[in-house]
């Protein structure tokens, strides 16, 4: 994980990133949703923005999955 919103890097071979963002038209809530990053082994990159790294990552999953039967 990043260590602050300013800090987000880019991942790399096989590695994932994430990092919180709150909405600046909101500065009072304490609502966010995570930036996540992957990048694949063969430098694809996969970004999602999703309210918990748990689904970020369910998605990074379906696009692991979606990739490896289409190149079969």
């Amino acid at each position: 994980m990043c260590n602050s919103e300013y800090d987000f890097l880019i991942p790399k071979l096989g590695q994932e990133l994430y990092s919180k963002a709150y909405n600046p038209y909101r500065p009072y809530s304490k609502k966010f949703q995570w930036i996540y990053e992957y990048r694949h082994t063969d430098g694809e990159l996969f970004s999602a923005t999703a309210p918990t790294i748990e689904l970020c990552r369910q998605w990074r999953d379906e696009w692991l999955a979606e990739r490896s039967n289409n190149s079969q």
